[in-house]
């Protein structure tokens, strides 16, 4: 979890509009990561 922002930070590309509203890419994939469980081994 710890890696999973800086890992994929720089292969999301925000749309003009999300951009303008402020949102970064760091904010969206916190969000995915808050929805997505660890997987359990």
């Amino acid at each position: 979890k710890k890696m999973f922002i800086p890992a994929l930070r720089h292969r999301i590309l925000l749309s003009p509009e999300l951009a303008i509203e402020g949102i970064a890419a760091e904010r969206i994939l916190h969000n995915i990561l808050l929805q997505v469980e660890a997987p359990r081994h």
